[in-house]
């Protein structure tokens, strides 16, 4: 079933001096398995939409429907939207705080109704799922047993996502997860989260790297001052560099090659927001201009 946003809206010291209208009448559906980018400049209610969607704020008005249900009817079930969303905040490393990897990703499943033996297996799963390999079929991943203090910041990223992971949400938000990681780090997050998404996965990944959300994600929701301002396929919402410059989510490398390419005669479609497609191209650029 699909994630469905009707009208809602969201105010901030709601009848105080210092309301602030965070979101308003924001509307859209996510199918299941789609990889949906969420882009916008600084404020203009990104968080505030992901934190409805989680069940950690509740609209001012309209209604969040995940499987049919609304989460904020009286009577829903909050442990039936915990095993179906979770949500990676930025800097998730920072919320690491068990004496070991094993038990921080276990956490998770604290109040679950699983045996030992299904919990460990939880566990052994998603920190494969997130990279790190075990040297035995049956047995964890060394650094299961290491102290999360001890690991590198792409490793503490990757024990904080396998601990959300392990509950087996069918839908995953990732908040800006990209933040602070070097190019190798960006790259792993990448691919994991294109890896999730092949499963079946439904992935948000909020962000203002255009070239990432134009490599892997299906489709972009674009805000703007609390307005869902534009939506379609990467190709549609940077189809025009200066609209997208505009809306203060930028281009994207990838795209201002392209059309510069264009403009030198080097290239036929200006349009490429894809790394791997322009990769290709400039391959066959290359290959051409040899055979002359």
């Amino acid at each position: 079933m699909p994630i469905e946003v009707k009208n809602v809206s969201c105010r901030y010291g709601e009848r105080t001096p210092l309301e602030v209208e965070a979101l308003r009448e924001i509307s859209f559906r996510v199918e299941d398995g789609e990889f949906v980018g969420i882009m916008g400049h600084t404020g203009c209610g990104k968080s505030t939409l992901i934190h409805l969607m989680a069940g950690l704020l509740i609209p001012g008005e309209g209604r969040i429907l995940i499987d049919g249900k609304d989460i904020n009817e009286p009577g829903y079930d909050r442990e039936e939207l915990r095993r179906t969303l979770g949500i990676v905040f930025q800097y998730p490393e920072s919320q690491l705080f068990e004496t070991t990897v094993e038990k921080d990703v276990a956490f998770a499943l604290k109040h679950l109704d699983l045996s030992k033996a299904e919990k460990a297996e939880r566990v052994r799963w998603a920190l494969e799922a997130v990279g790190f390999r075990a040297d035995s079929r049956s047995g964890p991943p060394e650094i299961a047993g290491k102290s999360p203090l001890a690991l590198s910041g792409g490793e503490k990223r990757r024990v904080a996502i396998a601990g959300v992971l392990a509950a087996g949400p069918r839908i995953l938000i990732f908040d800006e997860p990209l933040a602070g990681l070097d190019p190798s780090g960006r790259l792993e997050f990448l691919e994991l989260a294109a890896r999730l998404h092949s499963q079946g996965t439904t992935i948000l990944m909020v962000s203002h790297d255009a070239d990432a959300l134009c490599g892997y994600a299906d489709r972009i929701l674009v805000l703007d001052r609390g307005r869902l301002c534009a939506e379609g396929s990467p190709e549609e919402i940077f189809r025009d560099p200066g609209r997208a410059e505009a809306l203060h989510i930028g281009a994207g490398e990838v795209r201002r090659i392209a059309q510069v390419l264009y403009e030198k005669g080097r290239l036929q479609n200006p349009e490429i927001t894809k790394y791997k497609v322009l990769l290709d191209e400039i391959k066959r650029m290359i290959k051409a201009g040899e055979g002359t």
